[in-house]
This record gives C-alpha cells, structure tokens and sequence, in this order.
C-alpha cells in the first residue's frame, strides 16, 4: 500500500478556500438579514408616520373605509360651508355699512333742506305785534280800553320789571338762560330720558326742552305752529326753531330776549305779557 504525502502548500490552500467560502457565505446571510430587518422597519415607519401609507392603495370597502370616506366628505362639506358663512357674514356687513353711508347722507341732505327753507334771519322780528289801545279825554283821564284779538298787551322796559320776576320766570321756564347760547344741551338730553320713560309706561312724550329763545321765536315767527298736523312738520318747526335761536343769540343780548319774551307770553284768557296780567 503506497502511501501519497501531499505536499503542505496543496493543504494549507484547500483549507483556505473553504474557510473563504465559509465566511461569503456568513457575510451574504447576515446582509440579507440586516437588509430585511431595515426594510421591516422602514415600512413600519412609513405606515405608522402617514408619510406614504402603502394601504391606501388598496381597495378597501369595508366599514371602516366607508366611514373614512364619509368622514372626509363631511369635512369638506363642513369646511366649504364655514367659508361660505364667512363669505354671507362679510356680504351683510358691508351692506348695513352701504345702508348707513346712504341713510347718513340722506339725513344731512334734509337737515340742509330743512335749515335752507328757514325763514331768513335779516327779516326776523322777534317784538310782539298787537297791542291794547287807550281812549283819553281832554284832561288826559283813561275813558277806555279797546281790546281785539291776540292784542290785550301792554309793552313794558325791562327796567319797568321787578328782578325777582325776572329770575322766577327763568327759574321755571329755562334754569339755564344765563348759560347756553340759544339751545339746551342738557335739557333735550333729559326731555329724551323722560319723554321715553313715559312713553315705555304707556303714556305720551310730553317732555319738552324749549329754551326762552326758543319759545319766543315760536310764538312770534312760527306763529302757525298751532296748526301743525304731523310729526314730521313738529320736527321741521324744532330744528329750525334750535338753529334761529343760535343766530339770534348772536345778535340780541338776554335781557332784549327775555323781555320779549315776557311782553309776548299768553298768561291766561287772552292776557298777553306780563303788564296786562298784573
């Protein structure tokens, strides 16, 4: 029996090329399972994030997809419906902002209109018309008094009546006089507040906030403010009155005003001023 002794450089190079082969083999295993792992955990992430969900791909029309499909209608709905609200909501804003542009504009072209056709300050007369007449004899005795209509009145000076007079008129008719220029801030303020407090009682606006300025241009240059039949014609006769009586303050001193007035006020069956009712 012959026995082969192969040489030791043959030996070593068949145990090296199965120990190579040995550790591709290892290398290949563990890179597939490395890749595998990492693309286990990458399709993990990728679901669970929502970055690029694979399962919308699929035709899913079970409950759930149905639900989900329904619930995103329902958002889109909901959102084009707030959008359109928005949009309405806009719309009506700017019309009460356009309606109140007009209705502001309107007002001031009647308050113009109404200002324009008042009556024109240069031919005002504020002095008392009608006067009582007086029949003497020769010796310069009274033998009588002739009276007419809107005429028992008898025209006094202002140094002719007593200062307490004077102040109990202002006191009750305009507490004010001495203060305002021709109109009572405070006083329609109030008038209003009471006026409306009788009104929600049920009863009737009488509250009035005229000033002595007022009320003697009432009664002598709107003398037909008896026959006003409407609102409307009261409100024209107001602001004309309030802006007459700004003018006229400008051009006659208190006292011209308040002794005017005192000669022209109706005290009572036909009395006239404060002369004919002493």
């Amino acid at each position: 029996m012959k026995i082969l002794y192969l040489p030791e450089k043959l030996c070593y190079n068949k145990k090296t090329s199965r120990a190579r082969l040995s550790t591709a083999r290892l290398r290949d295993s563990l890179a597939l399972h490395i890749l595998g792992i990492c693309t286990f955990l990458l399709y993990r992430n990728i679901l669970h994030e929502g970055h690029f969900n694979l399962r919308r791909n699929i035709m899913n029309y079970g409950k759930k997809g149905v639900r989900k499909k329904q619930q995103a209608l329902h958002s889109t709905t909901a959102k084009w419906g707030k959008k359109i609200g928005f949009t309405f909501i806009q719309i009506c804003l700017l019309a009460i902002i356009g309606i109140g542009i007009v209705g502001v504009s309107a007002g001031i072209g009647v308050f113009k209109g109404v200002l324009a056709s008042a009556p024109d300050m240069s031919n005002i007369d504020v002095t008392p018309t009608g006067f009582s007449t007086f029949v003497y004899d020769i010796e310069n005795n009274q033998t009588a008094k002739l009276v007419s209509t809107n005429s028992n009145r008898i025209p006094v000076t202002i140094d002719m009546v007593p200062e307490n007079l004077q102040h109990a008129f202002v006191a009750v008719e305009d507490a004010r006089f001495y203060s305002h220029n021709g109109i009572d801030i405070k006083g329609i303020f109030r008038a209003a507040w009471i006026g409306l407090q009788n009104v929600a009682k049920g009863g009737r606006f009488t509250e009035g906030a005229s000033t002595i300025t007022q009320q003697l241009l009432k009664n002598n240059v709107f003398t037909d403010w008896t026959s006003e039949d409407s609102f409307a014609d009261r409100l024209r006769r107001k602001i004309q009155e309030q802006y007459l009586a700004l003018e006229l303050e400008k051009v006659m001193d208190k006292d011209a005003i308040l002794i005017n007035y005192m000669n022209t006020i109706n005290l009572g069956q036909n009395t006239l001023g404060v002369e004919a009712a002493s």
